[in-house]
């Protein structure tokens, strides 16, 4: 817990213990103005951040890092030497799917040797020394790839059960995704100002009984915002673990450059994969760049000085 939800916490010790006789202060009109704006303003944060985590969803959904490492590690994947092992297109024998074999059978079977000039030689020779030496690293990229599509899935899921206990104490019952597909967000606003107008009636109506409830109404919506800025913690983090992660893939592929003997018959996919990487070091930025974290929206749900 933060100072700030600490001191929190103590003011409402303070107001439900420290009047006579144990009865609960009354809530004040403007402290209940201030929770009103402070909710509203999270509400705009969960829609604004449950977007942001789809878009990565999207990206991942769309990106082919597992094709492209499988082509890259095998190097009977290499048009080169396919000619050289399967002169006639026959299919090569079973298990050459692992690169290991498939580098000990070129090794059997390509004519690296008198049959084969200089430069043939040096460049069937550079292209098998490219893919083996790829080969873990590629693996590395493509299960750290993996793990970061199911970090983005954890988080989608947290963000889905904030959203419902969230909106639990306004008596809105949808799902996030049920609320997305359905446009529904007016709805959810609608449900929250119904609830400030309740507690407003019972502020009116000021007893003991009602007070209490007050506290205990405006304790849910404070307590609500709580949990949203630990999960806007969570996110933070889970953007800033993709970038850099994304960042290390980029040295990975600039480390492993083929040779330029053999460049010009490196397969498509080494092309395709360092884009796909480099449009994901781009998406990541351009999620952890969201200005309603750092700016006037993130000010208002901490303080709710403005609407």
């Amino acid at each position: 817990m933060n100072l700030r939800s600490g001191i929190g916490w103590l003011a409402l010790f303070l107001l439900l213990w420290g009047s006579p006789a144990g009865s609960p202060a009354a809530l004040q009109p403007d402290e209940l103005d201030l929770s009103r704006i402070r909710y509203r303003k999270g509400l705009e944060l969960i829609r604004l951040l449950y977007e942001k985590i789809l878009s990565l969803d999207h990206h991942f959904s769309t990106m082919r890092t597992a094709q492209l490492v499988q082509t890259l590690s095998n190097p009977l994947s290499y048009e080169l030497f396919r000619k050289y092992v399967s002169p006639e297109g026959t299919p090569p024998p079973p298990g050459m799917e692992n690169p290991h074999l498939a580098a000990a059978f070129i090794l059997a079977e390509t004519p690296l040797a008198a049959k084969t000039d200089a430069a043939r030689r040096e460049k069937l020779l550079c292209l098998l020394d490219f893919a083996l030496r790829v080969n873990s690293d590629l693996h590395l990229i493509y299960y750290e790839t993996e793990y970061l599509i199911q970090a983005n899935d954890r988080i989608r899921r947290e963000c889905c059960e904030l959203f419902e206990e969230y909106t639990r104490v306004i008596g809105y019952q949808k799902s996030l995704d049920q609320c997305r597909n359905d446009d529904d967000w007016e709805a959810v606003f609608l449900a929250l100002e119904t609830h400030i107008r309740s507690m407003r009636r019972r502020m009116e109506e000021n007893t003991p009984a009602n007070r209490r409830q007050l506290l205990r109404d405006h304790i849910n919506l404070e307590f609500s915002v709580d949990r949203l800025l630990n999960f806007i913690g969570h996110y933070q983090v889970h953007i800033q673990q993709g970038d850099q992660y994304y960042q290390k893939f980029l040295l990975i592929l600039d480390h492993n450059a083929p040779f330029a003997s053999c460049l010009e018959d490196i397969p498509d996919a080494w092309n395709l994969l360092k884009l796909e990487t480099a449009q994901s070091v781009e998406s990541f930025c351009e999620a952890y760049e969201v200005p309603e974290l750092k700016g006037s929206r993130l000010k208002d749900l901490l303080y709710g000085f403005s609407e």
